[in-house]
């Protein structure tokens, strides 16, 4: 996957727009729009760890390669511990 690719997925996955994504994140908008329109053709470790830093449901080894998992398995487990606390009361 191109770094175009891989910042898209991250934006349908969290349906947000750039500019939303780089406020909550603390970076430029330009660093977003410049992966958006293939000018950085890699997402950075930097920009990479921002991201992870708000939404660490996205795995950092997918965020700079585009290969394997887009997402972590810990929302997952989170609920389903909590679910089963919930049940055990």
């Amino acid at each position: 996957m191109t770094g175009q690719e891989i910042i898209n997925s991250v934006l349908s996955e969290l349906d947000i727009k750039a500019p939303t994504l780089a406020e909550k994140i603390g970076v430029l908008y330009q660093r977003i729009f410049d992966l958006q329109k293939g000018k950085t053709k890699k997402v950075s470790s930097q920009l990479a760890n921002a991201i992870i830093k708000v939404y660490p449901q996205f795995q950092l080894s997918w965020l700079l390669t585009g290969e394997g998992n887009m997402l972590t398995d810990a929302p997952s487990q989170t609920c389903l511990l909590y679910t089963s606390d919930a049940a055990d009361e």
